[in-house]
């Protein structure tokens, strides 16, 4: 007896088609990060400024990029990464090959797990003021939203 598609019934037919396209969905995901992280690259200089706007403290990504696993796994990674504090030249911290990645699985259940968090060669670099407070907590508090005025009156005259 020759294999034949025609010989198959409808559900035989639909499971083939089910499990071929689970597996080029598969294969898709791994392929991922050779398509993507081109693109995160090209971003490394505005995640660079938004980090500066809203922290004040200089960050420095070289070589920033998208990691996927067969296990379910997707991330980021860079080769190296150095926070600076402006107008300083040590950074407070410095490491290099960095990888974070998240479990997708739990994700569809609300859950957030981590499946890899590494770096090498971490080094911080803490200073202290003279008034015995860091000098990267000037950064970080001055740059929390200031409370707002409570509401004296209802907008549209109301």
């Amino acid at each position: 007896m020759k294999f034949s598609l025609n010989n198959l019934n409808k559900f035989s037919k639909i499971t083939i088609f089910f499990i071929s396209a689970v597996f080029l969905l598969y294969i898709l995901f791994l392929i991922l990060p050779f398509v993507l992280s081109p693109v995160v690259e090209n971003y490394t200089n505005d995640i660079e400024k938004i980090v500066k706007d809203s922290v004040g403290l200089e960050l420095k990504i070289d070589k920033l990029g998208v990691t996927t696993s067969p296990n379910f796994h997707a991330g980021v990674k860079a080769k190296d990464i150095s926070v600076l504090i402006p107008k300083e030249t040590i950074p407070i911290v410095t490491a290099q090959n960095i990888k974070i990645d998240l479990k997708l699985i739990p994700l569809l259940f609300k859950k957030v797990e981590f499946g890899v968090i590494k770096a090498s060669n971490f080094n911080g670099s803490l200073i202290v003021n003279t008034d015995g407070t860091f000098q990267v907590q000037d950064y970080l508090l001055s740059n929390q939203p200031q409370e707002q005025a409570p509401i004296s009156s209802l907008p549209y005259g109301l």
